[in-house]
């Protein structure tokens, strides 16, 4: 909901034509007061207000003000009316001097919508930047916060095989569909499902309402959600030509219960500056054509993943790419990077950020998590990363699948309880070009660490290294609840 903001008092106080006069002006005017019959003197006026006695009738009448407000007719462009002022609405302590001005709201950059209980306040604001760590705790409170609540108006019935229900396709629904509508599959359907500028629309293959993970009807097909407001939810989607389904343009949703398997693209996209939120969901056997993930997130969009599982894809588990960011926790990514061994559980590129919590990734081809391109990947506890177990010689040839691999100004930070294992080749992390690992709290990472190209490695009190660093040339500092190895630079 939109936010009117206050007018300034000294604008209102101009747009009426009233000025406040100097004490020398006030006595200049006393000297110079004439008797007329109807006037008002200002020998009248006492500690500037006018009172009943004051006024002689006539003088103001019901056409000047009626029911306490300031006419229109009154005020010289209809600037003020008593429609913009009533109740008391606008009080002089509502507005203080200098507490909103053209430089705090310029070409409407801050409106209403982006405001919406107290998301983003001042706490949150230095120097007019927002701290990343701030923005994505923002973007998941307000992903919990939205979403939800379609559904609550015509239900459609669809039976793709003719024999009852409204529609005998999922699109002929959709075209028929209007706000808050609900779209309920009663057979298999097999078709390419376009959805535009839709809110509150709600698709579901729950039809014997057990909300059981892949409903109980399967869509042959794809789902593109384009500019709308679209929960999906207990169906199974699969045999696609792209993605599964498809959040675009702006588009906001969730994704609940879903099975999304055995597509040629990811099992699910999220791009161009939309917001989705997934729970209990499954997304595997997805990127068998030149990429594909279980849930892919890019160009500047956001999701959480709660619950789920995104296991044995062609490519990533989830893939984070292009000022993106997602929030997963309580679910596994193990043995994806089935058609490349390049590829990982978590994938995180160009000025993207992950925060996990409470998963499990392991043997998945070349890392459990990858990350570069000035991206920022944090578990917070509870997660475990393990590397694919091979017969590598990792402290030889270093070419060999890690639990973390961290590459251009990379910065992977471990927290809680997490731990990181090397596998049987003992490859816990492998850090290069100007990138930061960090551990701390009770963390274990058991395997070497290798480094190379201005890298930097840092344990912090509480935290359990077992294994060693590799490429450090000799460069190790240790001091009070803290080690560091930095690459290739002498301390000073």
């Amino acid at each position: 909901m939109r936010k009117r903001s206050s007018n300034n008092l000294a604008l209102l106080l101009a747009a009426i034509g009233l000025a406040i006069a100097t004490p020398q002006a006030a006595q200049a005017q006393l000297a110079t007061d004439v008797q007329c019959t109807g006037c008002v003197q200002s020998s009248d006026i006492e500690d500037g207000t006018i009172s009943p006695l004051d006024l002689i009738p006539g003088s103001i009448n019901t056409n000047t003000i009626a029911n306490l407000s300031i006419t229109g007719n009154k005020i010289s462009g209809g600037a003020v009316t008593g429609a913009k002022i009533a109740n008391s609405t606008i009080s002089p302590a509502k507005l203080i001097p200098g507490s909103i001005n053209t430089t705090t709201l310029a070409n409407s950059s801050v409106t209403g919508n982006k405001i919406a209980d107290g998301v983003v306040n001042s706490a949150k604001i230095t120097n007019g930047a927002i701290l990343l760590e701030d923005l994505n705790q923002e973007v998941i409170d307000a992903i919990n916060a939205g979403g939800g609540g379609g559904g609550g108006g015509v239900t459609h019935t669809v039976d793709c095989v003719g024999a009852t229900g409204d529609f005998t396709s999922i699109q002929d629904a959709v075209n028929a569909a209007g706000f808050d509508d609900r779209i309920l599959l009663l057979s298999d359907c097999a078709e390419d499902v376009v959805i535009e500028d839709v809110d509150g629309l709600v698709i579901s293959g729950d039809e014997s309402n057990t909300q059981t993970q892949g409903g109980d009807h399967t869509l042959t097909g794809s789902i593109l959600v384009d500019f709308g407001d679209v929960e999906i939810e207990y169906l199974t989607v699969t045999g696609s030509s792209g993605p599964g389904i498809w959040f675009h343009g702006n588009s906001d949703g969730s994704v609940t219960g879903v099975d999304s398997n055995n597509n040629v693209g990811s099992g699910l996209l999220v791009n161009l500056a939309s917001t989705v939120g997934v729970e209990d969901s499954i997304f595997t056997n997805n990127g068998t054509g030149s990429y594909g993930a279980g849930v892919e997130v890019a160009n500047a969009s956001k999701v959480i993943v709660q619950n789920s599982t995104m296991n044995n894809n062609g490519n990533d588990g989830i893939g984070v790419f292009r000022d993106s960011f997602a929030y997963v926790t309580g679910s596994t990514l193990n043995n994806n990077g089935v058609e490349s061994n390049f590829d990982a559980g978590f994938q995180v590129a160009h000025h993207s950020s992950v925060r996990s919590t409470n998963n499990t990734a392991t043997g998945n081809g070349y890392a459990a998590i990858e990350i570069g391109g000035q991206s920022f990947f944090r578990s917070d506890g509870g997660d475990t990363f393990t590397a694919a177990n091979d017969t590598c010689d990792f402290s030889g040839s270093g070419d060999c699948p890690v639990a973390i691999d961290i590459y251009r100004q990379g910065y992977v930070e471990v927290r809680g309880d997490s731990t990181v294992n090397g596998g049987t080749q003992d490859a816990a992390a492998q850090v290069f070009h100007q990138s930061l690992f960090e551990f701390r709290d009770t963390v274990s990472v058991t395997g070497d660490v290798s480094l190379g190209q201005l890298a930097f490695v840092r344990a912090r009190s509480g935290a359990t290294f077992t294994g060693g660093m590799l490429g450090c040339n000799n460069t190790t500092r240790e001091g009070p609840g803290f080690s560091i190895c930095r690459d290739q630079v002498n301390f000073p």
